[in-house]
């Protein structure tokens, strides 16, 4: 079901558990950012002291806890100090990463992530496809799961964020069945639709903002609208009013393929922006 943002879950006894397990945590905040339906929703964060690069593919951010609405990113380390009590009652709002190697927790994506998040949150994912584009470390891809999505595929250029993207998978025990990643190049959608399995995708996502050469963000538009049955399309990372990381491209683009109905945003501290648009028909 998708989120009641007028029912947020009080997750202050995990924080606390998290706080005692490493005692030089910070709680770096505890704020709110906008939701598409105008109300606030809830964003925290924890991270221990420290850079926590250790020459990995993907450094180690030392994030240990992340929440960004009804849903927290959870530390793996600590499963095991967690009560089964909490863990049980928890049980649909806690999403395990396997030492925080994930990009979403990158200083520069922090603010950018929890919106496109939470805005998949906010969608009614049951029996859903949902084409996760630009996947990194598939963070939405185990958000769509953790919300009940029948089914995910994972699409990311690079191969090293695999391994910590089969770790997450492991971790949470996602079916393997229901959870596809293809590894391949936005600009070549006909290749990428190709390798897509039935049911076809639903919704679309894509976290990459106008942030890198080639407009890979602009690419997954185009990829997307080739897919008759995506009906929404998520787009974030990117800076409201920013003369060059600003949404409108975007937004011209997926309403000029068909993508016109029922804009709505999210954004936090008035700067960063995340938003949704439904295909008409």
């Amino acid at each position: 079901m998708p989120t009641n943002p007028n029912r947020w879950r009080d997750f202050l006894p995990i924080r606390k558990i998290v706080a005692q397990s490493y005692p030089h945590t910070t709680h770096l905040r505890s704020n709110r950012f906008g939701g598409p339906d105008g109300k606030y929703v809830p964003f925290e964060v924890n991270r221990t002291e420290g850079w926590g690069d250790d020459n990995s593919a993907i450094p180690d951010y030392r994030f240990r806890y992340v929440r960004a609405g009804n849903l927290v990113f959870i530390d793996h380390n600590l499963m095991s100090k967690i009560p089964n009590d909490l863990l049980s009652q928890y049980s649909n709002s806690i999403i395990w990463l396997w030492r925080f190697q994930s990009v979403f927790c990158e200083p520069t994506h922090l603010q950018y992530s929890p919106l496109t998040i939470h805005a998949l949150t906010t969608l009614d994912l049951r029996s859903k496809h949902v084409l996760d584009l630009g996947a990194a470390d598939g963070i939405l891809s185990l958000t769509a799961m953790k919300s009940g999505a029948r089914r995910t595929t994972a699409v990311e250029l690079h191969k090293e964020y695999f391994p910590y993207y089969a770790n997450h998978q492991r971790l949470n025990q996602f079916d393997e069945e229901r959870m596809t990643y293809l590894f391949g190049d936005l600009s070549e959608p006909d290749k990428i639709i190709s390798e897509i399995e039935s049911p076809t995708p639903d919704i679309a996502v894509a976290n990459i903002g106008p942030w890198y050469k080639g407009d890979p963000h602009l690419s997954a538009i185009r990829l997307a609208a080739k897919i008759p049955t995506v009906k929404t399309f998520i787009a974030g990372a990117f800076i409201k009013d920013h003369p060059e990381k600003n949404p409108d491209d975007a937004i011209d683009l997926l309403k000029s393929l068909g993508f016109n109905a029922n804009y709505r945003q999210l954004t936090f501290d008035g700067v960063c922006l995340a938003f949704m648009l439904d295909r008409e028909g």
